[in-house]
């Protein structure tokens, strides 16, 4: 399925650049845009899990799986609920700190 990643924004101090890419697979998005668009999920919806990420993206379990335990190991999502299995993840606060202010 073909999408359109989210905007990149590039902060330099006293400017920032915008990036904005046309519709492509989400095979070919770069990994910075993979992981905006979870971030993203998670600020509208409060929380991501497997299926929401899967529905949204049009990705493998195994993906969604691959691509939220790197976020989780980098301190971007932690796990809301004690299920492993129906997990949901939130945004860490020190994340929701750094996009919130």
């Amino acid at each position: 399925a073909v999408k359109v990643p989210p905007p990149i924004f590039i902060d330099h101090r006293n400017s920032f650049v915008v990036v904005l890419s046309a519709p492509k697979s989400y095979e070919d998005f770069m990994p910075e845009e993979k992981r905006l668009m979870i971030i993203i999920i998670a600020v509208m919806q409060g929380s991501v899990d497997n299926e929401s990420i899967r529905n949204s993206v049009g990705i493998s379990r195994d993906k969604a799986s691959t691509l939220i335990k790197s976020m989780v190991n980098d301190h971007v999502l932690e796990s809301s609920t004690a299920s492993r299995k129906y997990a949901k993840y939130r945004l860490t606060q020190c994340y929701q700190e750094k996009i919130f202010g």
